[in-house]
C-alpha cells in the first residue's frame, strides 16, 4: 500500500472519531472510554499497527544506509590511500630513469616541481586576520537567557510542534 492510501486510510479513520465523538458526546470527558470505543468501533487501531510496521521498515532502513554510507566512506579512503601509493611507485620509476615526463601509449608522466604551503607550527601566536572564526550561536546559553526574561536581539522562543514517543513491547 502506498502512502496515498495511508493518506486516504487517516482521512477515513479521521472522518469515523470525529462521528463516533459527536455522535457520543459522554466521550468528551472519558478518555480510557474513549479509547476503548475507538478502538472497538474504528479501524484506528489496525492504522497504527500498519503505519507501526512501516516506519520500524524505514528507520532499519535508514540505519542501514547510513552504515553503507560509513562503509564507503572507509572504503573511498583505503582506495585513495592505494592510488596515492601507486602513484608513489610510478615517482620513484621517473626518479630512477632520471627523467621529468614521460609519454606511454596509456598515459603521459610528468615531475612536478615541489609546491610552497605554509605550515602554522602555533596557531595561537598567528594574528588576527590571518584565521578564520566560525560564529555558531550557543542555542542552549540563548535559550536560558531567554527563558530568564532577557531580550536578546535576533532570537526569541517558539513554541514546537508536537510529538510523539512510541515505546514497543
Amino acid at each position: 500500500m502506498s502512502d496515498r492510501y495511508l493518506k486516504a486510510d487517516l482521512a477515513s479513520i479521521e472522518a469515523q472519531i470525529s462521528e463516533l465523538v459527536s455522535d457520543n458526546p459522554e466521550l468528551a470527558d472519558d478518555e480510557e472510554l474513549r479509547v476503548d470505543m475507538i478502538d472497538g468501533e474504528t479501524s484506528a487501531i489496525e492504522f497504527l499497527r500498519r503505519v507501526y510496521r512501516r516506519m520500524r521498515k524505514a528507520e532499519a532502513l535508514a540505519e542501514g544506509a547510513k552504515s553503507e554510507k560509513d562503509d564507503a566512506a572507509e572504503r573511498q579512503k583505503r582506495f585513495e590511500k592505494q592510488a596515492g601509493g601507486y602513484k608513489a611507485l610510478s615517482l620513484a620509476i621517473l626518479n630512477a630513469a632520471d627523467v621529468e615526463k614521460l609519454v606511454t601509449p596509456f598515459a603521459t608522466y610528468s615531475v612536478l616541481d615541489p609546491r610552497v604551503k605554509a605550515e602554522v607550527t602555533d596557531l595561537e601566536a598567528i594574528p588576527q586576520g590571518f584565521y578564520r572564526l566560525e560564529k555558531k550561536p550557543d542555542m542552549k546559553a540563548i535559550k536560558e537567557a531567554l527563558e530568564a526574561g532577557n531580550e536578546l536581539p535576533g532570537a526569541h522562543l517558539t513554541i514546537g510542534v508536537h510529538s510523539l514517543m512510541i515505546r514497543s513491547k
